[in-house]
């Protein structure tokens, strides 16, 4: 009878520490994800105003959205009045997704013109997790997209079953 307890105490303790094993490896794929931007493409500059001080190229950011719907572990996204140097070469996307957050980094990859214009840019983010997630957008501050973590233009939570998400987005840049 001894045995039997034992046998049965044994066998039920490796259940759970498979199980365990189990979970473990579900958080480390979790932990994992890694989106790629694909397909990233812009308008071109639609306007453009060389007439500008510091305080009026503030103003000229209002305006300005994004929007991402939802597919699985693929998103569709869109910034609507993005406001660049004239001559800001394209628009560049930095994503990363890192303690339930995904991080999203806009910036040109030139800058310093006394012009401004608006340009939208689309792209697909690949690889995002499934799940509800905190979605933070931050403005580069220079054309290597440096970007200041503490400031997030946007920060919020997307719940997938709502299929996405339009937010207003602050695109002031700190150069200007």
């Amino acid at each position: 009878m001894r045995n039997l307890i034992k046998q049965a105490s044994t066998a039920i303790l490796s259940v759970l520490l498979l199980a365990s094993c189990s979970s473990s490896e579900d958080n480390v794929i979790e932990t994992t994800v890694s989106p790629t931007v694909a397909l990233l493409s812009d308008a071109g500059c639609l306007n453009g105003r060389s007439d500008m001080d510091a305080a009026s190229r503030a103003d000229e950011a209002d305006g300005c959205t994004f929007e991402m719907a939802l597919d699985g572990t693929v998103a569709q996204c869109k910034f609507t009045n993005l406001v660049y140097d004239c001559n800001y070469g394209k628009v560049n996307v930095k994503v990363s997704f890192k303690d339930n957050v995904l991080s999203i980094v806009e910036y040109p990859s030139d800058e310093g013109v006394d012009c401004l214009c608006r340009t939208n840019a689309e792209f697909t983010i690949n690889d995002i997790p499934d799940k509800d997630f905190t979605l933070k957008i931050y403005a580069g501050e220079t054309a290597t997209g440096k970007y200041n973590a503490a400031n997030p233009r946007y920060a919020g939570r997307v719940v997938v079953k709502d299929g996405g998400i339009k937010v207003a987005y602050d695109a002031r840049y700190s150069y200007y």
